[in-house]
This record gives C-alpha cells, structure tokens and sequence, in this order.
C-alpha cells in the first residue's frame, strides 16, 4: 500500500474505534515491591490514561440472533474492546467506568488487518 493509503486506513480505522468504543477504562499491572523480609507486597497502578473501550454484553433477549454479539457471549467472563494501539497482556486488571468492575485479562488477541480493535477475554477478579 502507499503511505497515503496507509495513512486513510489508519484514519477510518481511529474513527471507527471513536464511534464504537462509547465507554472508557483504566488499565493496570501488577508491581511487586520487596518487603525487606524475603516477601513482597503487590500493587495495582494504573499504566494507562483513561482509555476509550467497549465491554461486549450478550444480547437481553438470548442467544440465536446471529452475528458477532452472539460469538462474544458464548466466551467464558467478559470480552472488553480497545484501541489497535493498546499494549497490554495477560494478567493486567481493567476496570470499565459503566461498570465499575475489575476484571483480570486471561487473552489478549492482536487486531487482525481488517479488524479495528485488541479483543481481550477478562474475568472478573
């Protein structure tokens, strides 16, 4: 593709994350700070900024209607939406604002090349 193409793809593709991921979220890791007695203690900062996402639910009139909605809601726990450019892994903690839950990543899957989002696969902690 040419840098142009690229570039419009790109745009359509920050556009589209804009309009669909309508709820926000913090994102946080694991640190470990040693106790000075062999243990350590863990905390939970947040590593990103407010972040846009989109908690994925499955549809209020039950399952059968077809389409993505219905794949999202056969996975186990929550799956949870965010920007292309989102780096995170497995283990890191993300709390949407809509709900207020904090939920463990267990899979993060990349943005395939038409795709516009990270998918990841959370469980409430």
């Amino acid at each position: 593709m040419t840098s142009s193409l690229v570039d419009a793809v790109s745009a359509a593709r920050g556009a589209l994350s804009a309009q669909m991921l309508s709820d926000t979220c913090q994102i946080r890791a694991t640190v470990d700070t040693a106790d000075g007695q062999g243990g350590y203690s863990q905390s939970w900062p947040n590593v990103t900024v407010t972040l846009p996402c989109m908690v994925a639910s499955p549809p209020s009139s039950g399952a059968g209607q077809g389409g993505m909605i219905d794949v999202l809601a056969a996975q186990p726990g929550k799956t949870i939406l965010v920007p292309p450019d989102t780096t995170v892994s497995p283990s890191f903690r993300i709390t949407p604002a809509s709900t207020g839950t904090t939920y463990e990543i267990s899979h993060v899957e990349p943005p395939g090349s038409h795709e516009a989002f990270v998918t990841l696969q959370c469980i409430e902690t």
